[in-house]
């Protein structure tokens, strides 16, 4: 098995199907292929087998079979995302920006019932999916005096990440491709997270009150930016431990290879 990819058959529940979550999850769904089914199965049985699907939010699968299944969550009938002006959609790779399109997750901490993201205690993660260079443009995120977000690879090389805060911290990365976590673990701290692997521990970020809007795709203080990237994935949540981000990306390393994601 390649290192960091679970087992499918480690995901399955006790009688070999979908678990109740992802039972709930597909009846809201509509004409999947046994690819895409068996993808999801597994994906969300294996948040509940690593106890994430408690830590979530907000888990948007946007490398997905078609765009009205990409905007739901997974995890709730709450905050389905909604496409602002005109992404582009590519089966089973995602939405990239276009002329002038975005994504709004719809997750405002703030105004949202008994969130799980808090304060001292969040993450989000992306999955990008293709190489568009170098940008200054958030992934994304969540921009105000306190921000929260993520840039695969900034103009100086560097992966940057924020989590409630307004200090920000990066560490060189080559390629902007794959998976991504900014993650607050407590007052102090924003760890960044690059497949699975802790490369970034800044405990000199002190967190800050959450900003009052949603999430979005290229984020922006009034909504979305035109993003150069391709967004394949998206969540939030409650922070997350290593062995919680490691797991995370996991699950969603697993999802894109079943899709076909390189």
């Amino acid at each position: 098995m390649i290192p960091g990819l679970v087992s499918a058959s480690l995901l399955r529940n006790a009688s070999g199907g979908a678990g109740p979550h992802a039972a709930a999850f597909l009846a809201r769904t509509s004409g999947l292929d046994a690819t895409h089914t068996n993808a999801y199965i597994n994906f969300i049985n294996g948040l509940d087998t690593f106890n994430l699907f408690a830590k979530m939010d907000s888990v948007k699968m946007y490398f997905t079979q078609d765009s009205a299944t990409a905007l739901l969550n997974l995890v709730s009938t709450n905050y389905g995302s909604t496409i602002i002006n005109t992404p582009v959609f590519t089966a089973d790779r995602g939405f990239t920006s276009g002329t002038n399109g975005g994504i709004n997750d719809n997750f405002d901490p703030i105004t949202a019932t008994s969130p799980i993201y808090a304060q001292n205690s969040a993450h989000c993660s992306v999955f990008s999916v293709t190489d568009p260079g170098e940008s200054s443009i958030a992934i994304f995120g969540s921009i105000s005096s306190v921000e929260t977000e993520i840039y695969p690879r900034y103009t100086d090389g560097n992966a940057y990440f924020r989590c409630n805060s307004s200090n920000i911290a990066g560490v060189v990365n080559g390629s902007p491709i794959g998976h991504f976590i900014s993650n607050r673990p407590n007052s102090t701290t924003v760890e960044g997270y690059i497949a699975g692997a802790r490369v970034l521990n800044n405990t000199g970020a002190a967190s800050g009150v959450p900003a009052d809007h949603g999430f979005s795709f290229g984020a922006g203080i009034s909504g979305p930016l035109v993003s150069p990237h391709q967004l394949g994935a998206t969540t939030i949540g409650g922070g997350l431990t290593t062995t919680d981000a490691a797991n995370l990306y996991s699950l969603v390393r697993a999802f894109a290879t079943a899709v076909g994601v390189p």
